[in-house]
């Protein structure tokens, strides 16, 4: 069985850390197994099958996604893999997932080892406490804050339901930016590795952060490819293939200019022109 050491970013706006030519990408052959396994669930519906790949994909990396264990364990416990079972709810305890999660679910709290993995949540939980950082979750959450509290402005502003000046818009997304390189030259990347899973209405979800660098390439920093490399991204695990060619292709099609202060003031000439 072959683990792979995770790439941590240097600090700053770039990474030190690339992958070789000859070094796999690793990530990337976990989210063609991911796939696969999802595709022998829901679409071939041979849940053995399923749970086999499954099974395999996930232990060949150090941190496999919160979303990729929920979907894994609905297969395990179908086809009655306990132990597979117990090594997944393990890995999302550990992740910062609450015990809460699955003392509501009967499949989890009739199996065998349930006892086991009660008594050992103390372990999960000092384990959570020393391989995470609350305080970058915390950053990454005020980060959206932000952003939804100058997306919130910005759309009264373009109904004119409010009135701003342009020199109020470049400051109120220069602070949003500002505020994204002081998570970044703090801790990195901000990826799931680093802050644990994060739980969502009783369902693990991805971090709020990809509509944030969706947000600044459209107000003109695009820090997806300007501050980062495919390697960085991917082949690190801390972004899904899909989730980065997605935000790749929908921020390529922006047509802003470059930098903030050009972006905003392209946008305020041509939408006071309108007027």
């Amino acid at each position: 069985m072959k683990y792979i050491t995770l790439i941590f970013l240097a600090v700053g706006l770039t990474s030190a850390t690339k992958t070789t030519e000859t070094e796999p990408c690793y990530y990337k052959l976990y989210a063609q197994g991911i796939k696969k396994a999802l595709s022998f669930h829901y679409s071939k519906k041979d849940i053995e099958k399923s749970n086999e790949v499954f099974k395999n994909t996930i232990r060949q990396v150090d941190f496999p996604r919160g979303i990729d264990l929920e979907e894994a364990l609905i297969v395990a416990l179908k086809v009655k893999d306990e132990a597979f079972a117990k090594e997944l709810i393990a890995q999302m305890l550990k992740g910062g997932i609450p015990m809460t999660y699955f003392q509501n679910r009967k499949e989890v709290t009739a199996l065998k080892n349930w006892n086991e993995i009660k008594v050992n949540y103390p372990f999960y939980q000092a384990y959570h406490k020393t391989n995470f950082s609350v305080d970058l979750r915390k950053e990454v959450f005020e980060l959206r804050t932000i952003d939804s509290l100058f997306n919130i402005k910005f759309h009264q502003f373009r109904k004119k339901e409010i009135d701003l000046e342009v020199e109020e818009l470049i400051t109120d997304v220069e602070h949003l930016y500002d505020k994204y390189k002081s998570i970044l030259a703090t801790y990195g990347f901000p990826a799931e590795s680093k802050m644990g899973y994060y739980l969502k209405d009783g369902k693990i979800s991805s971090y709020p952060t990809g509509v944030v660098w969706l947000h600044l390439a459209q107000l003109g920093v695009n820090t997806v490819k300007d501050d980062f490399t495919y390697e960085d991204l991917v082949c690190s695990g801390y972004l899904p293939e899909n989730e980065y060619d997605m935000l790749t292709q929908l921020i390529g099609t922006s047509r802003s200019p470059k930098g903030i202060k050009n972006t905003m003031e392209a946008f305020y000439k041509s939408f006071k022109e309108k007027e």
